[in-house]
């Protein structure tokens, strides 16, 4: 008997253990006024831009749930420690992970208490007609 495993498959369970269904494909992600919009995104890409839209309002995304940053699981350092966003502006940030791949993302800020805090980047392989 043979089992053969799938080498693109994610090494770490934390990285299934928030679902994304029925995720949409915007071409960016906006922090507004109650948090992420959409919450549940879906690529193929290796990277994803988010936009602050808050005025007079910084945020900090990272890699966690509820506002709290979450380190290890081999993700990106700034992915771990926080990039903050200036109002108004933009960054692109990396995604990596061959096969499919659940990030949980999360934004906080010292002025804003946001309704939906949570975000998942879901990284699908170029080839799996999703």
């Amino acid at each position: 008997m043979f089992i053969i495993l799938n080498k693109s498959a994610p090494d770490d369970p934390y990285y299934s253990a928030t679902s994304c269904k029925n995720g949409t494909k915007p071409k960016q992600v906006e922090i507004i006024a109650i948090g992420f919009d959409p919450t549940c995104v879906v690529t193929t890409r290796g990277e994803y831009r988010f936009v602050n839209r808050l005025a007079g309002s910084p945020v900090t995304i990272c890699m966690g749930h509820g506002g709290r940053c979450e380190t290890g699981h081999g993700a990106p350092q700034e992915l771990q420690d926080g990039v903050t966003i200036q109002p108004g502006e933009a960054r692109t940030l990396p995604f990596p992970g061959a096969g499919e791949r659940n990030y949980p993302i999360t934004v906080r800020s010292e002025w804003v208490t946001f309704v939906r805090p949570d975000l998942v980047i879901r990284i699908e392989s170029s080839n799996s007609g999703k």
